[in-house]
Formats: C-alpha cells, sequence, structure tokens
C-alpha cells in the first residue's frame, strides 16, 4: 500500500479512494518525519499552504495539481524526489 497523508487539508472523500486510514499532519517537521518513514508516500496539500513547507524541505516536489471547482486554491499532491515524481510531466493533470 501507498502511505498518504495530509497536511492543511482534509476531506473523508480521501480516507475513502484511499481505501485506507490518511494520516493528518499539523507542522513541516510532521511532513519531514512522514517522509522519513515513508520514503515512497505522498502528502496532500493546499497551493495556498505549500510555501511553509517547501521552504524548510526544498527536497519535496510536486507530483500533480488538481484545481478545485469555485475555490481560491488547488490542490496540490507532494512527494520526494523520485524517478516517478521526475517524470510528472507525464502524468495527467
Amino acid at each position: 500500500d501507498i502511505e498518504l497523508a495530509t497536511i492543511d487539508y482534509f476531506s473523508p472523500n480521501l480516507v475513502f479512494y484511499a481505501g485506507h486510514p490518511v494520516q493528518l499532519l499539523v507542522q513541516p517537521d510532521d511532513v519531514a518525519r512522514f517522509f522519513a518513514q515513508h520514503p515512497r508516500g505522498f502528502v496532500v496539500t493546499r497551493s495556498d499552504k505549500l510555501k511553509r513547507l517547501t521552504q524548510p524541505m526544498p527536497q519535496i516536489v510536486e507530483v500533480a495539481r488538481h484545481r478545485r471547482f469555485l475555490r481560491n486554491h488547488d490542490l496540490v499532491l507532494l512527494s520526494q524526489p523520485t524517478d516517478f515524481a521526475l517524470h510528472k510531466d507525464s502524468v495527467a493533470r
């Protein structure tokens, strides 16, 4: 199973479609610990909150971005640099 976490965002739909519990992270340090424990994991966050995560952890890669209907922010899927993340342009948006 792929480990999934969120920070500054949560939706019950995410848990349903993931098919297993999703970790709720609070601080940027929690994201660093999550990736240390789950090197192939993913974190979902809001685009307007992204800067507070990427400044202390520049190695985080944006894998995908989803525009939200009638919202002022997108949802962003983050991971650590891997072969998959390096080819993010081939991922459908």
